[in-house]
């Protein structure tokens, strides 16, 4: 079974917040290519959503320029 969670992601010195997908490893073997949006009928989720986001800024960037470089070696 996989899992995910709100990661930053940085690419061409830009950083946004995308959901990342992890296989039972604990290895990403994806992510949404799109920032997830902040957008939601239910304030309580909204709030919940935010909350992971700003967690996500607390775990280690994931440089996707530099995962790049290394799946080309």
């Amino acid at each position: 079974m996989s899992r995910w969670n709100f990661r930053v992601l940085k690419k061409d010195d830009l950083f946004a917040i995308h959901s990342v997908y992890y296989d039972e490893d604990g290895e990403i073997v994806g992510w949404n290519r799109h920032p997830d949006p902040v957008i939601d009928e239910d304030l309580d989720y909204l709030k919940t959503q935010l909350t992971l986001m700003l967690e996500a800024t607390e775990k280690e960037v994931i440089d996707l320029d530099a995962m790049a470089k290394e799946s080309e070696s």
